[in-house]
């Protein structure tokens, strides 16, 4: 209760911006001119368009689907119109309760005492979630991640009722509950339904704590027992398999339907976007599209690590293309990827079984965490309608809050001196405070539309004093 109360004012303290007095920056086609958000246009509406309020088979929809994010914009219009008060109070709400479930969840990975919140506070103070919180347009981002912990935490109840008995009613309707949440987060916004791939990634390396040798052997059929499996005859591991199977089936089938039923509902065509919001995605050079995409997840990862160059709008040239092999920000590319690659290597050499998820597993499902929910946004699998957008990162920085909490956790138990833990906690206060300070400062830039594109002259000149 202690721990709520405090990451709940922190979350206020942080993102209270009570000099807010317009609404801007987008908004307008998504609260001002949305004809869904009126009392005379049926409700029923906001499921036939997208997310601006324009018909999803129309040419010129956006084909941005997220009809719970204009529902709760409908009763916020509703209860007082366009006060930006009301919108801005909403997201912090739900900021605030975001932070208190991904809390929770840290629980039973990072054990008891105060681990557990130093990743809740990392979480909520972060500076990149300032646009999601203070844009009132970020509210999908921030439902999306509400209910994507909910499915989360529904698929960590069906593990553990599972395990008591295959035939056990109640597990299964946890998981309905978690199929049925990932379908809420996907209609907030749609990089909620990669909580379904997250959910595997649990089942296998939290819940039953595989090892990827473990998980060779059993691809391979190269013998059944590992000491990961939670039975101790043939024939229980038999049905222990089939448990797994059959639920991972499960979630996969459902990620296709659901993923089928939005293509669907979307009129089956992919929307079009402007060359101006995604520049690498026209060029017609491959190498330049090939480094440029590839160098993407590094720079998305790299305002994770050090938010220091924030920017409202990244289009245009704010992120300049990568053109030949000689571009030093290659070496960056290079270094995330190395780094990605050194983790999978220490979790394919994991510490034995341990009374909590060694430290390899949660390795790998914080990867998971952090990787799965950005996938679509790094237009490797297909092209978005921007390069970088920090407010799609909400997401995935509960996977980056939860990696440096487990790695300074490692490093407290490592160390055995008490100076050096004293001085290793007073590190983790001061980053807790640093991002604090950087949200506040970052959270003044969003007061206005003059302070919001003068912030962003840094970053991308281009866009930022075409706006003055």
């Amino acid at each position: 209760m202690h721990v709520m109360m405090i990451l709940h004012k922190s979350v206020y303290i942080l993102t209270n911006n009570k000099y807010i007095d317009l609404l801007f920056f987008s908004i307008s086609r998504a609260i001002k001119t949305n004809q869904d958000l009126l009392p005379e246009t049926p409700w029923r509406n906001v499921f036939y368009d997208d997310f601006w309020g324009t018909l999803l088979t129309h040419s010129g929809s956006h084909k941005s689907y997220r009809p719970l994010c204009t529902l709760s914009f409908r009763l916020n219009y509703a209860l007082a119109g366009l006060e930006p008060w009301g919108y801005h109070l909403v997201n912090v709400c739900l900021h605030g309760i975001v932070t208190g479930l991904f809390t929770t969840m840290c629980r039973p990975l990072l054990g008891g005492g105060p681990w557990s919140l130093v990743a809740g506070l990392l979480f909520a103070a972060h500076p990149v979630h300032t646009e999601a919180v203070a844009g009132v347009v970020g509210r999908a981002d921030v439902g999306a991640g509400l209910f994507f912990l909910l499915s989360l935490l529904c698929y960590s109840h069906h593990c553990a009722l599972r395990w008591r008995g295959p035939r056990s009613g109640r597990a299964w309707l946890w998981l309905l509950g978690s199929v049925g949440a990932a379908a809420g987060a996907m209609l907030w916004k749609e990089q909620g339904v990669t909580v379904l791939g997250v959910s595997a990634v649990y089942d296998l390396f939290i819940f039953h704590r595989f090892q990827l040798p473990q998980l060779y052997a059993l691809l391979g059929k190269v013998g059944f027992w590992t000491p990961g499996l939670r039975c101790c005859s043939f024939f229980m591991i038999i049905s222990q398999l089939q448990e797994i199977l059959s639920t991972l089936s499960l979630l996969a089938g459902s990620g296709v339907g659901l993923l089928a039923a939005r293509v669907y509902w979307m009129g089956n065509k992919p929307p079009n976007f402007s060359n101006s919001d995604n520049p690498a995605a026209d060029s017609p050079h491959l190498l330049t599209r090939t480094l440029t995409f590839l160098h993407l997840p590094a720079a998305n990862f790299w305002l994770l690590l050090c938010p220091d160059r924030l920017s409202f709008d990244w289009s245009m040239d704010a992120l300049p293309l990568l053109r030949t092999f000689a571009d030093w920000r290659n070496f960056q590319s290079l270094a995330f990827y190395a780094g990605l690659l050194f983790l999978v290597w220490y979790v394919h050499h994991n510490a034995p079984w341990d009374s909590l998820p060694p430290t390899g597993n949660l390795l790998m499902f914080f990867l998971a965490l952090l990787t799965l929910p950005f996938l679509p946004a790094t237009n490797l699998l297909f092209y978005v309608g921007f390069v970088v957008a920090e407010r799609v990162l909400y997401i995935p920085s509960m996977g980056f809050c939860m990696l440096v909490t487990v790695g300074l956790r490692s490093l407290y138990v490592a160390v055995r001196s008490r100076r050096h833990r004293t001085l290793l906690l007073c590190s983790t206060v001061g980053l807790v405070l640093l991002y604090g300070a950087k949200t506040a400062l970052r959270n003044r830039d969003w007061q206005s539309e003059e302070t919001l594109y003068r912030s962003g002259i840094r970053v991308n000149p281009a866009k930022g004093t075409a706006a003055e």
